[in-house]
C-alpha cells in the first residue's frame, strides 16, 4: 500500500470516526451478434489499428456497447480464436 493510499484512509479516519466502502453497481458485458458483426468487419477492413485507437473507434460507432478495454481484449480473442 502507497503512502499516500494510507495518509487518505488516516485523514477520513480522522475526520469521519468511521471507514466505509463504497459499493460499485455491477454491469452486465452483454454484447449482441450485431456489435460482434461490426467487430469483425471492422477488423477485416483495418488489420493494423492499435487496441486503443479500435477501442476508441468502436466507443463512437456502437452507443449502446458498455466495455471496458481489457473486456474487449478478452472478447476479441473469444471471437477470433
Amino acid at each position: 500500500m502507497s503512502s499516500n493510499k494510507f495518509n487518505a484512509w488516516v485523514d477520513k479516519y480522522n475526520k469521519n470516526k468511521n471507514i466505509t466502502r463504497k459499493n460499485r453497481i455491477p454491469n452486465a458485458y452483454k454484447v449482441k451478434k450485431e456489435q460482434v458483426d461490426y467487430i469483425l468487419k471492422t477488423l477485416r477492413n483495418d488489420k493494423t489499428i492499435t487496441m486503443n485507437d479500435y477501442f476508441k473507434r468502436l466507443k463512437k460507432s456502437i452507443q449502446t456497447l458498455i466495455l471496458q478495454a481489457d473486456i474487449l481484449v478478452i472478447l476479441l480473442g473469444i471471437i477470433l480464436h
